[in-house]
């Protein structure tokens, strides 16, 4: 993936929605285009360090979203890119400092995406794309915050909840799985608990495709966070294509408020 491009091709698309928006301020096809434009920039940005203007462009991308949600909340695929976009403004938030942004997203992520799953426990992708992303990020928090308890408590609920196969697993599950596991070996270390900490961050890293050639965003930043910063070895390498080119900042979503 050459983010440059895609971010021009993403700018490019977005400016056909907006043109549309312009002549026909009621199209909702359009508003809908232009949200699902802006989730993906943001995610984008994200990739390539660019944490506060994908803040900026998630929380666009929420409002618009939410906007027709308001319009007609029966809308299931407005549901579902609404709490895609809610999860990309918490994402953001923490990797840009914002904190109490972070809580408020999350928090609508959450509760949204747990009643798009009990409309429809079917769908698999509504849990594993859209709930399962809220939880890690909810977990994320409670660490950051200093709730070392509650943290430990959702790390064993989201355990009970979810059942790891390495089988067919999206970007968005594998990597909150890798963070899950990330996120309860640093609060082990914070409970003196080193041996523990060591077998989460071992387990982490089962959870990253086996083979090299690495291209996903998070999952290289989360691969290289486990290498450089607590020494996992033996994790996959980078695509010679991705190096140098991803700059997702893992650390920064796991350093909390006061850093």
């Amino acid at each position: 993936l050459d983010h440059e491009c895609a971010l021009a091709d993403r700018q490019k698309e977005a400016a056909i929605y907006r043109s549309l928006l312009a002549a026909d301020p009621a199209h909702n096809k359009a508003k809908e285009g232009l949200a699902v434009s802006q989730l993906r920039t943001a995610q984008l940005q994200l990739e390539t360090g660019s944490p506060r203007a994908a803040m900026t462009t998630a929380r666009k991308g929420l409002e618009l979203i939410r906007s027709l949600q308001a319009r007609d909340p029966s809308n299931r695929l407005w549901q579902e890119i609404g709490v895609k976009s809610a999860n990309a403004t918490a994402e953001a938030s923490m990797m840009a400092g914002d904190w109490s942004g972070a809580r408020e997203a999350n928090a609508l992520a959450l509760d949204s995406a747990r009643k798009l799953v009990g409309v429809d426990r079917t769908v698999p992708e509504w849990r594993t794309d859209c709930l399962i992303p809220a939880r890690w990020m909810e977990i994320a928090i409670s660490v950051a915050d200093g709730r070392q308890s509650a943290a430990r408590n959702l790390i064993a609920t989201f355990r009970q909840d979810f059942t790891w196969n390495d089988v067919s697993k999206s970007a968005d599950e594998r990597f909150a799985w890798v963070m899950v596991d990330t996120l309860d070996g640093i609060s082990r270390r914070a409970a003196g608990n080193e041996g523990g900490a060591r077998a989460s961050f071992q387990r982490a890293a089962l959870y990253l495709p086996k083979d090299d050639n690495l291209m996903d965003a998070r999952l290289l930043g989360a691969a290289r966070y486990l290498q450089r910063t607590v020494k996992v070895s033996g994790l996959p390498a980078s695509a010679p294509a991705m190096a140098g080119r991803v700059q997702y900042n893992v650390g920064a979503l796991l350093s909390g408020p006061g850093g």
